[in-house]
């Protein structure tokens, strides 16, 4: 038919057209006769209607009416010959038409593409096309409601092209107001500064609908206004200063990131331009992007992703009428005028309805009228003429049909039931030789599964169902555009909300959900084996299950795909798999095949059902967010995780399902958002929602999460003493424990790579990140539950890696059963990684665990070793913390966290423990704790003997401690790298000593007192019995006194042995070997070998003299050479102008080993370098020598290396003659005697020393020494005895006499009271007194001052004696 278009209507979508068909055939220009031509596009034109046409028919009065879609309008004329179009307009009737060749091809762009003639058939049963009754007047469409934008959806559902498929995840968009950084909270500071910031639009309205009105008001401003260019609008902002403590927001309220627009994707001017790319330059032959975004850049765009236009607007999808009669108002109904389309048209001849009924309308009448659907024979023919296939499809359409009576879904369900074929195994594969054709006489390998004419019905009506909304994106975010302020703050910037575009509004969403859901319940009922349980999969979890189970929880494959989809391709490959490994065993019988067959067919239908489930539990989550981000109470949804993702990729692949538990994650672990006043029932209402609605995406973790929070912050609110804030905090704990074990995501944990950071930076990472373990640790940290932090850390880092944490029934709370969930779907798709590892190659490739689940992340790879390192991180921060801060409730709390850290099982989560507490100088809290675990790292990782030394004994195993420090002291340096410094070994002797020192003491625990940290085992099985690495061997107190005896020995050579090097590293000129420097360096030198080769060669006179001490070696004639070397070393070489000093010191220096030593003799003699006697420089440093050694060497059980009588004759010598050499005539105090005394030697001794010297010289009648000299010993005595009085009396307080030397300050005092009383009772010191007074007077030719001031010495001393001690 062609002609002009004389009357047309056009609704909802559908163009009815009165086509005036007469015109051309009777050849004139009007219906009036006028003549003329007529040629146009015709919507069914053909070369023999066309005005070449040759018929002659006579003219039928009347226009031919079509119903047509404006895509059929559009269609495009081809041809292989040249052709012509004109237009042209007569009678201002609109006339198309065209003029082809024969090989005229018509096509169309797209879309369902069809036409209809009314009437069907022609007038009184000719093959007219027109509608009698003359020119049309008018035409009135009634199509029953306005068209659903489901239509509109269905319409526009062009397949993607296989590259546009492989483009990954769109990136997720983070908000300015999310991206960290930082800012002063006041502005004046921002004021000052000249850096530019930005955040959200803080609107004082709620996030519903407020801040339309304030975005269109500043877009107002700015198309008013001209200084906006490049900057953005000019507009004033809120100051976050207005928010208060809490950061809830002031009177402002709070600062918002996203706003839902009104504008939906499935109206018919769809999502924003602006969400899109560029038209000029978007190519449908694109790059595959990588799902993680690309790169890092992701995470601080300032933009959202923008979305390929096809992916935006997708074109118009060639589809038949079949595929769309489901979409027809009513379609189903049992009346089969409530689903047609009316068309009433009114012309000459009256009026004319036209009634359309589709072939759903037609099944359900017939199954309506069927009395006995399966022995029907109109049912049978309906599915003999539209195939068995579709027949299925249009009877589940009528049974999931909202407006299907009860009685129609029945009958429809048998008619599918009963008409659909059975699931069979067809040979297709090569026969084996000599075997006949009959079934069952061939292997497995040669037959390929059919499925039943029910499962593709299924399939094909499901298909359907989602076509709608499959590829198209369900949230599209825009970000706000930034804004200018003008108020005082000049340099704040702010950004509107993003914008958010959902693809479907309410009444779309509930009318793609309503059908589906109805499916759902239509395959639990009828299809109770393949839905019920997992078909193929062992009941006995003891047994191995069939490995061709069907395992679609998981990816299962590096190369991408879907959860589930991949999942069904893969069935056949797994059973055609197991077919050939069984092809080689037996030929398969008829039993085997049937059995295969069904087998085959339940797995299908369960993965069609879990297909299904998810897609409506996918948009029952959409309808929840929406309603949360309506809920002022709520915290807001993180839009952006969502942005670009297609309901294909929310449903089928593993990187949608994890970004939906992020934002779910997200939802419910923000506690303080989440809760007012501790408690919020908005928020309750949602989780409960969520749980029983979406719980293939809201997993247990994500309830448990929000219940711990819950119950945290409920604790929160509550008094400090208050018993409802412990069991509120203990149920928290316990509910985040349980959250803990399904944190499988490392994104969702880390929230970005970490392996390059530091532990407290991994810390704040993933605290600013939304990381629930970070929130929840945080919170546990402040209801002071350490216990529960450390729990929830490890349990988590199990999932990565870690060692596995068995579950505490008394510590953790069980999940709650949903209704209607099915026993399989428990923690379906939230299950660990099969091959999760230390190194971070689990089930998917690890490369693919991508920031992409984060909202605050994204384009970052994130693997397990990372969410490994945060668990651990957080617990250590945590640790530090508490040891850094003062006060005994936060070291109790520490030493609680530590000691739980310590009683895990965990060996390389322990070794870290370890690791941390040393470096960060806890090195007495990690000492402290009692395990074999600990020991072990010592011994055998750290190796540090110190550290092992230090904590054996603290835990009161001294003895070990004493071995390991004996043994290290010993030990060879043969190893360049493992010298062992003379230092260290005398400092490990030294510790040796004291620690068996501590264990002679009876029932000693240990020398600390501090309490100890009780830890665990060694989880590596590496320790011994009872909770010890090394045990300790039981010796005797003989055992132990031994060994220190031997130590000590040791230790003596040692300090020996460093005096001996101090000496000769000070020394300019020792000529030691390279070899011998290095053995008195780095070993314990032999004492004979220390003596030999060291002491004597490089006259160490000091040294020599400690060795004999030290040995016990009585050598006198060795001894007093030594002590003359000794005394002749500091005075030697010396210039004098004394000959008696020469001649003195000529005699003092024989039997010395320093007598080839100079004594120059007369001025200038020697050179000027020289020390001159006279000057007595040498005085201080031979008393400082003298006392020095001899406070080693005396009273040690070795006098005899401390030759007191030559001693004091050579000083007192060396004294005398250097008096006689002074000019002035001044005497020098009694130095000698004072020096001897410091070293320690006791009053009665020193004065029976100096009693010696005077009885064994001769009076000077008998030739003995001079006058003088027994003078100078009578003096001597006299200042001992003046001494021992003044440090007796300084006992008492006094000190009456002038010249005390401060003995009672050297500690003296007591001791020369006691041995001045001793020496008084035994009745020996008075009459000696009277002994010396005697000699004194008895002198003769002695000079008479010096004699005057010696007996007032001896009678001042007996006078208080008497008067004090008497």
């Amino acid at each position: 038919a062609s002609g002009d278009v004389v009357k047309g209507s056009y609704g909802n979508g559908i163009f009815v057209l009165a086509l005036d068909v007469e015109k051309k055939r009777a050849g004139v220009g009007s219906r009036n006769g006028r003549s003329g031509t007529s040629s146009g596009n015709n919507f069914f034109s053909t070369p023999s209607e066309d005005g070449n046409s040759s018929s002659s028919k006579q003219s039928v009065l009347g226009d031919a009416i079509v119903v047509a879609l404006p895509d059929f309008a559009a269609r495009v004329v081809s041809s292989q010959s040249n052709a012509s179009s004109n237009y042209t307009n007569t009678n201002n009737n609109m006339t198309l038409g065209a003029t082809t060749s024969t090989t005229t091809q018509t096509t169309t762009p797209g879309g369902i593409s069809e036409a209809i003639l009314l009437p069907m058939a022609g007038l009184n049963g000719t093959s007219s096309p027109v509608l009698p009754g003359g020119c049309t007047f008018d035409i009135v469409t009634d199509c029953g409601k306005p068209k659903s934008s489901v239509v509109n959806l269905f319409r526009n559902s062009e397949t993607p092209t296989d590259v546009e498929l492989q483009v990954g995840l769109m990136p997720s968009f983070t908000p300015r107001s999310k991206r960290h950084y930082n800012r002063s909270s006041t502005y004046p500071t921002q004021m000052q500064s000249n850096r530019t910031a930005s955040s959200a639009l803080v609107i004082s309205s709620d996030r519903g609908r407020g801040v339309i009105s304030s975005a269109l008001s500043a877009l107002s401003y700015y198309l008013r206004s001209n200084s906006g260019q490049g900057y953005g609008l000019s507009v004033g902002t809120v100051s976050n200063s207005t928010t208060n403590s809490n950061g809830n927001g002031g009177i402002f309220g709070p600062s918002i990131t996203y706003r839902v627009s009104f504008r939906h994707g499935c109206d018919s001017i769809g999502f924003s331009n602006s969400a899109g790319e560029s038209a000029v330059t978007v190519s449908r032959m694109r790059q595959p992007r990588s799902s993680s975004g690309g790169s890092a850049s992701a995470a601080a765009s300032a933009k959202s992703a923008r979305l390929p236009l096809w992916l935006l607007r997708p074109s118009a999808a060639p589809l038949n009428s079949e595929a769309s009669q489901h979409l027809l108002p009513g379609s189903g109904s049992s009346s089969s005028s409530s689903g047609s389309e009316d068309v009433l048209i009114l012309n000459s001849g009256g009026l004319h309805f036209f009634s359309n009924s589709s072939l759903l309308n037609n099944l359900a009448s017939v199954l309506l009228r069927a009395s006995n659907v399966a022995k029907d024979v109109m049912v049978r023919n309906f599915f003999v003429s539209y195939g068995y296939v579709e027949g299925c499809a249009m009877c589940f359409a009528l049974a999931t049909s909202t407006s299907s009576s009860a009685v129609l879904r029945s009958k429809a369900e048998q008619a599918a039931l009963c008409y659909a074929h059975r699931p069979l195994m067809q040979l297709t594969g090569p026969s084996i030789a000599g075997v006949d054709g009959l079934a069952g006489n061939h292997p497995i390998t040669s037959y390929t599964f059919q499925p039943s004419s029910l499962y593709q019905g299924l399939v094909k009506l499901l298909s359907r169902l989602l076509r709608p909304f499959w590829y198209k994106p369900a949230v599209v975010v825009t970000e706000g555009c930034p804004i200018h302020t003008k108020s005082a703050y000049a340099n704040y910037y702010a950004s509107l909300p993003a914008k958010v575009e959902l693809l479907l509004d309410d009444v779309t969403l509930d009318e793609l959900r309503r059908p589906l859901v109805l499916l759902q319940n239509l395959m639990k009922k009828t299809f109770v084996p393949a839905v019920q349980s997992v078909p193929g999969v062992s009941k006995n979890k003891n047994q191995n299950a069939n490995e061709n189970a069907m395992d679609v929880d998981e990816d299962g494959g590096s190369g991408g795909g879907g959860l589930i989809t991949r999942a069904m391709q893969n069935q056949s490959r797994a059973a055609a798999a197991q077919r050939m490994n069984n092809s080689h065993q037996h030929a398969t019988t008829t039993k085997e095949l049937q059995s295969t067959a069904f087998l085959t067919e339940e797995r299908n239908m369960h993965s069609l059902y879990r297909l299904l489930s998810r897609c409506v539990q996918v948009l029952n989550l959409i309808s929840c967010l929406k309603r949360a981000h309506e809920t002022p109470a709520l915290p807001e949804v993180q839009w952006g995780v969502l942005h670009g993702l297609t309901f294909y990729q929310l449903v089928t692949s593993q990187e949608g399902q994890e970004r939906i538990e992020s934002l779910l994650n997200a939802l419910v672990s923000q506690g303080e958002k989440t809760l007012v006043n501790g408690l919020s029932t908005d928020g309750d209402l949602l989780a409960e929602t969520l749980s029983r609605q979406c719980y293939l995406f809201f997993s247990s973790a994500s309830r448990l999460t929000y219940l711990g929070f819950r119950s945290a912050n409920d604790a929160l609110s509550r008094p400090l003493s208050s018993p409802q804030r412990g069991v509120l905090a203990n149920q928290a704990a316990q509910y985040l424990r349980a959250a803990s074990r399904h944190w499988y995501a490392p994104t969702l944990v880390a929230g970005r790579k970490n392996n390059e950071q530091g532990w407290e930076q991994v810390a704040t990472t993933a605290m600013e990140a939304g990381s629930p373990l970070a929130l929840a640790s945080n919170i546990l940290m402040q209801l002071n539950n350490v216990e529960g932090l450390a729990d929830v850390c490890m349990i988590c880092a199990a999932n990565f890696g870690g060692a596995k944490v068995p579950r505490d029934e008394r510590k953790e709370l069980g999940e709650d059963t949903v209704q209607g969930m099915l026993g399989w779907e428990r923690g379906l798709y939230h299950r660990p990684p099969t091959d999760t590892t230390t190194s971070g190659v689990n089930g998917l490739d690890g490369s693919r665990l991508t920031g992409g689940s984060q909202a605050i992340v994204t384009g970052l790879d994130v693997t397990a070793p990372d969410a490994l390192r945060t668990c651990h991180s957080i617990i250590f921060h945590y640790i530090s913390k508490l040891l850094g801060e003062a006060g005994e409730a936060n070291q109790r709390l520490a030493e609680e966290l530590v000691a739980t850290c310590a009683a895990s099982s965990d060996v390389k989560f322990l070794h870290s423990l370890y690791e941390h507490l040393l470096t960060t100088n806890n090195v007495e809290t990690a000492l402290r704790i009692d395990s074999s675990s600990l020991e072990n790292w010592l011994l055998n990782e750290k190796k540090d003997v110190n550290l092992l030394w230090k904590y054996y004994s603290f835990h009161g195993r001294n003895i070990l401690a004493g071995d390991i420090m004996w043994k290290k002291a010993l030990e060879s340096s043969d190893d360049s790298e493992k010298k062992v410094f003379l230092d260290q070994r005398i400092e490990c002797l030294t510790r040796a000593a004291n620690s068996f020192a501590s264990a002679l003491q009876a029932n000693h625990p240990g020398s600390n007192n501090m309490r100890r940290l009780i830890g665990g085992g060694d989880p590596s099985g590496q320790g011994g019995g009872a909770n010890q690495a090394l045990q300790e061997q039981q010796v005797t107190a003989e055992t132990l006194q031994t060994r220190i005896a031997q130590i000590q020995e040791q230790l003596d050579v040692a300090t020996i042995q460093k005096r001996v090097l101090t000496t000769i590293t000070q020394s300019q000129d020792s000529n030691l070997g390279a070899a011998k420097m290095d053995a008195l360096q780095f070993t314990i030198v032999n004492v004979s070998d220390l003596y030999n080769e060291y002491a004597c060669p490089l006259n160490l006179f000091d040294v020599c003299l400690l060795i004999l001490e030290t040995c016990r070696h009585r050598e006198v004639d060795s001894i007093n050479t030594l002590w003359k070397s000794i005394i002749c070393e500091e005075i030697l070489p010396c210039q004098t102008s004394s000959e008696s000093v020469v001649e003195f010191l000529t005699m003092l220096k024989q039997g010395s080993m320093l007598e080839d030593e100079t004594i120059a003799f007369g001025e200038g003699a020697g050179g000027s370098d020289m020390q001159k006697f006279e000057n007595g420089e040498w005085i201080p440093r031979l008393r400082n020598r003298v006392a020095a050694l001899g406070k080693k060497l005396f009273g040690k059980g070795a006098d005899y290396t401390f030759p007191l009588d030559m001693i004091v004759r050579d000083l007192e010598g060396l004294r005398q003659i250097y008096n006689n050499t002074r000019e002035d005539g001044i005497v020098s105090h009694s130095w000698p005697a004072q020096t001897v005394l410091d070293v320690g030697v006791p009053f009665y001794v020193l004065l029976e020393s100096y009693d010696s010297l005077q009885m064994n010289e001769n009076d000077g009648v008998n030739g003995g020494v001079d006058v003088a000299t027994r003078l100078q010993r009578l003096a001597s005595i006299s200042e001992v005895l003046e001494l021992w009085v003044t440090a007796a009396l300084s006992s008492y307080g006094s000190s009456p006499m002038i010249g005390s030397n401060n003995l009672y300050r050297n500690g003296q005092g007591n001791s020369a009271s006691s041995q001045l009383t001793r020496a008084i009772t035994t009745g020996g010191l008075l009459p000696r007194l009277d002994v010396y007074k005697t000699a004194l007077e008895g002198l003769v030719g002695g000079n008479a001052a010096t004699v005057a001031i010696i007996d007032e010495r001896f009678v001042k001393v007996e006078e208080t004696i008497r008067k004090e001690f008497c």
